[in-house]
């Protein structure tokens, strides 16, 4: 029967089953040894470690630095389980952007409002923009990195759009940007100058055909003069069909 106090006993069972950390004695959950021996079969077993490892900067450096399958707090999520001291060290949240993390709503406001860190989270996902300081928001390199990054689409790019400034949600750039990912064209912010753009509307288009109905009165009155009624309000599959290559085709 192992001896739960015992740094011996613990070490050798804790390498065949990490999981057994947890039964270990406080003392002995503070034990760097161990808990990495643990953490690196599952760095979801870092949950189990001291308060005092988890606040440790070198400690936590060398967990991140390692790497490590596990399940919730795979993939640079470990830094969930570090102390607020922690979470608001540069260097350890970009070692943890490094390997995957991006809930930027955890870490320090300070960190949020840092360009670079920013950005590299928005590498990982680009919705992670949106619990960045409201200036970061605002900026139009980084909100583009974002539309442009992974895991951001359709209602998500909304999200990021509703946040950003006025002027950033009438800048064409952005719109295009925007409307690649799945954006509508039907909010109301959205100018007639932008839906009578050409591109724009391919690009909604290509997303969803629907979009045709967002087209400027300019586009829709230019096809209707040319016989395409049916542009604006197709009404079933075949006039749909025609109406978008007689639109494409009229470029």
């Amino acid at each position: 029967m192992t001896d739960w106090n015992n740094k011996e006993e613990v070490l050798e069972v804790v390498k065949k089953d990490g999981y057994v950390l947890k039964k270990a004695s406080k003392a002995l959950r503070d034990d760097k040894e161990i808990v990495m021996a643990a953490v690196k079969q599952n760095v979801d077993l870092f949950e189990y470690a001291s308060e005092e490892l988890k606040g440790d900067r070198e400690f936590v450096l060398a967990l991140l630095e390692q790497g490590g399958d596990g399940g919730f707090y795979s993939n640079g999520g470990v830094v969930w389980l570090f102390s607020e001291e922690l979470k608001a060290d540069r260097e350890v949240v970009l070692a943890g952007i490094k390997g995957g993390f991006s809930d930027l709503y955890i870490v320090s406001k300070e960190l949020r409002a840092d360009r670079e860190v920013v950005l590299a989270a928005i590498n990982n996902d680009g919705l992670s923009l949106q619990h960045a300081s409201k200036e970061l928001i605002c900026d139009k390199e980084v909100l583009l990195a974002a539309l442009n990054a992974k895991y951001i689409w359709g209602d998500l790019v909304n999200i990021l759009i509703k946040k950003t400034s006025k002027e950033l949600r009438a800048d064409r750039e952005v719109l295009l940007a925007a409307v690649k990912k799945g954006y509508s064209l039907k909010y109301k912010h959205i100018s007639e100058k932008l839906r009578n753009d050409k591109e724009v509307l391919l690009a909604a288009i290509s997303q969803n055909i629907k979009a045709l109905k967002y087209a400027s009165e300019e586009l829709k009155n230019n096809q209707t003069k040319q016989g395409n009624h049916d542009l604006g309000k197709p009404n079933s599959l075949k006039m749909l069909k025609s109406a978008i290559k007689r639109f494409l085709d009229s470029f």
